[in-house]
């Protein structure tokens, strides 16, 4: 999120607003009680990067009925029409398992991430491209975390306990692929040329000295200032248009943890 924030930053103290950041931890509770505080101070606009789950849209209907200006920030609600800047998480996960297929790797392993909407959509992916190419997803390959390091390796962890053991692993954010390279280590298997892995947010960036993780990457100060734009049109400009959705296309960046599998 720093490099949306940064991007917001740029667009809205140009337009002579002042920028208030709440951080909810991952809370939903904290996050609504945020919400109400800011909307209570009648702040001007939002932009959120919320951590409901997609399919609870209920707080955003409230803040839309109240005609409060917002733009969500890599999130999307399916069975709502809010205003939303974000990149195609499904075409995430069909990049990062397409680069595991295209390697030779059949058996490929996803970590997940929270019920929110980037982590649905990358699983969506991660089904689509198996499916595409005629191969089955294993459900004792599939398990959750929660976007830390910690749930990645706690999940390969599970994972490695079956049998037979995936060539790959695709995790749902870079946190938790570096979580998934961790446990791969502590139990003696080396990455790449045991098990591959992917992430995806790109958080070791182009100015890392010597980037490892395979990862798609998109441009988040970019989603930070397309949002802030579309959150200022709101703002001087209520006159009850449809929202606008703009949706970004990730990258694929290949690196050192990746290769094709040992025959």
């Amino acid at each position: 999120m720093p490099k949306i924030t940064c991007g917001v930053e740029e667009v809205v103290e140009k337009a002579g607003y002042d920028i208030l950041l709440c951080h909810s931890r991952g809370s939903v509770e904290k996050e609504k009680a945020q919400l109400a505080t800011l909307v209570g101070s009648r702040v001007d606009g939002l932009i959120i990067a919320s951590v409901q789950g997609e399919r609870s849209p209920e707080l955003f209907a409230k803040l839309k009925a109240a005609e409060t200006p917002f733009v969500l920030v890599d999130r999307f609600f399916p069975k709502a029409n809010f205003p939303s800047v974000r990149v195609d998480d499904r075409m995430v996960g069909q990049l990062a398992t397409e680069c595991l297929i295209e390697l030779g790797h059949s058996r490929i392993a996803h970590i997940a991430g929270s019920a929110v909407s980037p982590a649905s959509l990358r699983r969506r992916g991660y089904a689509d491209a198996l499916k595409s190419h005629g191969l089955a997803a294993n459900p004792h390959w599939i398990v959750s975390g929660d976007f830390g390091i910690d749930s990645g390796r706690v999940a390969l962890q599970r994972i490695l306990e079956t049998a037979p053991l995936p060539t790959a692993v695709f995790a749902a954010n870079d946190p938790m692929a570096i979580g998934a390279v961790y446990a791969c280590r502590e139990a003696g298997l080396r990455v790449p040329q045991d098990i591959s892995v992917v992430g995806a947010g790109n958080i070791e960036g182009p100015h890392h000295p010597n980037p490892f993780l395979t990862t798609v990457d998109w441009p988040r100060e970019e989603l930070g200032r397309t949002a802030a734009t579309l959150l200022l049109e709101m703002i001087g400009n209520r006159d009850g248009r449809d929202p606008a959705v703009k949706v970004f296309e990730p990258r694929l960046l290949i690196r050192q943890s990746t290769a094709s599998p040992r025959s």
